[in-house]
C-alpha cells in the first residue's frame, strides 16, 4: 500500500477506465496521471481520459505524474489501492491504452 520505485511483479490484467468494472472482486493494473490526492483518495485521469477515484492511497507523487496502480475492484465498482508505482515522465499512456485494449479485446486469451 505504499509507493515504490520497483517494477510490479504481481500478475493482473491491464485495464482502463472503461473496462475496470468488468473485474469486480479482482486485482487489476490501471495507469493514468495524478489529478489530486486528498485524505487518502487519489484522483487519476486514466489512459482513456476518464477520471477514477482510488481509495486507501498512500501515494506520494505530485499532480501530473504518470502512475501505474495495482488496485482491488470492489463490488460497488470502486478501486482500492494495493500498490502504486511511479511510471516516470517517459511513460506513454497512449501505448498503455493500446495494450489495455488488446488485454480486454479479441486477444484477451493471450493475456
Amino acid at each position: 500500500m505504499t509507493t515504490v520505485s520497483a517494477l510490479p511483479t504481481e500478475k493482473a490484467p491491464f485495464v482502463n477506465g472503461s473496462t475496470i468494472r468488468q473485474y469486480v472482486g479482482k486485482k487489476v493494473f490501471i495507469a493514468g496521471k495524478v489529478i489530486s490526492l486528498r485524505e487518502g483518495t487519489l484522483l487519476v485521469q486514466t489512459s482513456d481520459q476518464q477520471q477514477l477515484q482510488i481509495f486507501g492511497s498512500r501515494c506520494t507523487v505530485g499532480e501530473g505524474v504518470p502512475i501505474l496502480c495495482l488496485v482491488f475492484v470492489s463490488p460497488n465498482g470502486t478501486a482500492t489501492e494495493i500498490q502504486t508505482f511511479p511510471a516516470g515522465n517517459n511513460f506513454d499512456l497512449n501505448l498503455y491504452e493500446e495494450v489495455s485494449k488488446f488485454c480486454n479485446g479479441p486477444f484477451a486469451s493471450l493475456f
